[in-house]
């Protein structure tokens, strides 16, 4: 489907557009998923923000962490 946007000269493709604005939908594993949480634990040790922000944001990453561990694979 080809749509014509308001101010814009040219079409715009509606399929291709859905394709390009959609979240990938590939499976992730959960030694994927652990690893980027640690890896947003680290970056967060580096943050410059209060350590109460801090401590508590490193409270739910583990809460997560501790969520994602009940899964096998």
């Amino acid at each position: 489907m080809v749509i014509r946007i308001p101010g814009r000269k040219e079409q715009v493709n509606l399929n291709k557009l859905q394709r390009t604005l959609m979240m990938p939908r590939g499976q992730i594993t959960r030694y994927e998923m652990q690893s980027k949480l640690f890896k947003i634990k680290d970056e967060l040790k580096e943050e410059n923000a209060p350590s109460e922000f801090k401590y508590l944001a490193n409270q739910y990453l583990n809460r997560v962490l501790d969520y994602v561990e009940q899964f096998r694979y």
